[in-house]
């Protein structure tokens, strides 16, 4: 007998990669075959055991080739990285010592400049009959996101900016807006463009978290409820199309029902792992819930539990993203713009008052003496955060995004072929752009995008992020610091910083980035929300993606990676150069003690945040 001609099959037609949520087989032809089982088995060319083995009765079969093919179900088990070891067990097992995490940067992962075929392993597939040799079918890549050449770029630091140039690109609209904006004022100036647009003809598209947005604080971002209401009535009678795109509990099994197969398949995929994140926080949560509550009963300190536990709801529905993270839920943190598929806009502003307002903020001034200054008719603390807007064939990527962002949270699907949406565009300028985006359960571009920036890196790197607690994230950097010498400086918040799980859990991470040799900066004067990394001089990237594991695993998010010196050193001139010398250089022991805070809600925490 024999096993010939191994090949994949991706929705019954030949390929040489694929897409989540793809109906993907691979054939194999039978011939001069007795009868019996073919074993078939999935795994990928990174080190790593076989992932999926199937055993396929086949009848016999005689001189004329039968074709038999095995269903590849390419589910959450296929994430993007899932093959490289983690780092969260390290740290556990330092907290238990009391101790802070042990960068460790030899591992086999970091010994190599990343490629593809790191982050994003081929699968291989051979098919076995009993007594006889194997035969393979050809790798298959996942189809990857690519630079696109041609494009202008420039960046925008603060409210200030940002809110001018999506004004004046939303006002120049002829055909459509598109935006997908986590947390959005629907009483602010760009809501008041976005209603103009509407009434002069101009397709207007709205994606907000909704109920995040509209929730009170101390669990939302401030918003009467009232006027988020009749706010959201102006918009929608102004012929805007508003959508929520996120819920207090896993989304994805409340979406209307989506009949569009390259969207319903990749949901499925969704579905699944958002249910597996559920099972598993929900585990964690009610198992550390149940001993703390005896601990602190047989010890006699149940007040201090019920005060530590209501602080630290109240920390982590500050964020917004608190509830959903813990519940296993899958928000989407996205923050863009693409206005008539030539422009758009990404970074981590939301476009409230917080991040958007008329006047500039004094980087070198406390927030709360601006906010009090005579005269000032601003009275809020401002966030210091960036955008970065660009023209050119790139923002056709951003527009597929929208489209299936809105796709899945609507069920109405926007044509991807229709001209409008996809306009000739020439080539503008020097910047090479690759459209970058996190789908929970689907892909994690933006994470694997940062390591490569790390560890491809040969210079320096500057790095700008408000969250830094996830640790695979921290040991590239680390690595890029301690192994190869490179300077490797980051700014974090920590006076403003909004998120107070948030800020115990990343100090406790200071004293291991700095032994590493990493310039640490803490920035006070203002909440940093800015989400930037360059390298080299040459290659950055600008994206709503925090240095954390539920943005890496659990939020969608959206960026790009721009390759181009012009861009890069706007960054360092604009961002760096301005926040080092106003942030405090991080010199002496900042860690808390674990052993203090392990009857709190910290440490379980620190799994998921």
């Amino acid at each position: 007998m024999t096993l010939a001609n191994p090949r994949w099959l991706i929705d019954g037609m030949p390929a040489t990669n694929y897409g989540y949520g793809r109906t993907v087989e691979l054939a194999v032809d039978v011939r001069d075959f007795t009868g019996g089982e073919i074993v078939f088995k999935l795994q990928k060319t990174a080190p790593a055991p076989p992932l999926q083995t199937k055993a396929v009765v086949v009848s016999p079969v005689g001189p004329t080739p039968t074709t038999v093919t095995v269903p590849v179900p390419l589910t959450y088990q296929w994430q993007v990285l899932e093959s490289l070891p983690t780092t969260y067990s390290y740290y556990n097992e330092c907290c238990d010592a009391g101790t802070t995490l042990p960068y460790r940067t030899g591992a086999w992962f970091l010994a190599d400049p990343v490629s593809d075929d790191v982050l994003f392993p081929p699968l291989v597939f051979t098919a076995t009959a009993a007594g006889q040799p194997a035969v393979t079918a050809p790798v298959i890549r996942r189809r990857l996101p690519e630079f696109v050449p041609g494009n202008k770029i420039e960046l925008l630091v603060d409210g200030d900016e940002i809110q001018a140039s999506v004004l004046a690109a939303i006002a120049a609209a002829t055909d459509h807006v598109h935006l997908n904006w986590f947390f959005f004022d629907v009483k602010s100036k760009i809501a008041n463009a976005l209603i103009a647009a509407a009434q002069r003809g101009v397709e207007v598209r709205l994606l907000l978290d909704i109920p995040a947005t509209a929730m009170p604080e101390p669990l939302g971002q401030g918003i009467k409820p009232g006027d988020f209401q009749s706010g959201l009535a102006a918009l929608e009678e102004a012929g805007v199309e508003v959508a929520t795109s996120g819920l207090l509990v896993a989304p994805l099994d409340n979406l209307r029902e989506i009949k569009e197969p390259e969207y319903r398949e990749r949901l499925e995929v969704q579905r699944e792992y958002v249910k597996r994140l559920a099972l598993t926080h929900g585990g964690l949560i009610g198992f550390t819930a149940f001993r703390n509550y005896t601990d602190a009963r047989l010890s006699g300190r149940l007040p201090r539990l019920i005060r530590e536990t209501v602080k630290s709801i109240r920390d982590f529905g500050s964020a917004g993203i608190g509830s959903p993270v813990l519940l296993g839920g899958c928000r989407d943190h996205t923050k863009m713009v693409v206005v008539d598929g030539r422009v758009a806009f990404c970074g981590g502003a939301n476009a409230q008052h917080y991040y958007i307002y008329d006047n500039p903020i004094d980087p070198a001034k406390d927030a709360t003496d601006e906010m009090n200054q005579a005269g000032n008719t601003e009275k809020w603390l401002k966030w210091h955060d960036c955008f970065a807007r660009y023209e050119g064939p790139a923002v056709h990527g951003a527009q597929r995004y929208f489209i299936e962002r809105w796709a899945v949270s609507t069920g109405q699907y926007l044509s991807t072929t229709l001209q409008a949406f996809f306009p000739p565009t020439p080539n503008l300028g020097p910047a090479s752009i690759k459209v970058i985006n996190n789908v929970p359960g689907l892909e994690r571009d933006i994470e694997a995008e940062y390591l490569r920036l790390f560890r491809n890196s040969t210079q320096r790197i500057l790095v700008e992020n408000p969250y830094v607690t996830d640790d695979l994230l921290a040991m590239y950097l680390a690595h890029a610091a301690q192994i190869r010498h490179l300077p490797v400086d980051l700014i974090v918040p920590e006076k403003y910083l909004d998120f107070g799980i948030a800020r115990d859990l990343m100090k406790a991470r200071w004293d291991a980035l700095r032994a590493a040799g990493i310039a640490l900066y803490a920035y006070n004067t203002h909440m940093l929300h800015v989400k930037v990394a360059t390298a080299d001089g040459t290659r950055s990237i600008v994206s709503s993606f925090n240095f954390a594991k539920s943005s890496s695993a659990q939020l969608f998010e959206h960026g790009i990676v721009v390759d181009d010196a012009a861009f890069a050193t706007e960054i360092e001139q604009k961002l760096f150069a301005v926040d080092r010398p106003v942030s405090t250089r991080v010199t002496t022991s900042t860690a808390p003690d674990w052993n203090k805070v392990k009857e709190t809600p910290m440490r379980l925490l620190d799994r998921i945040v």
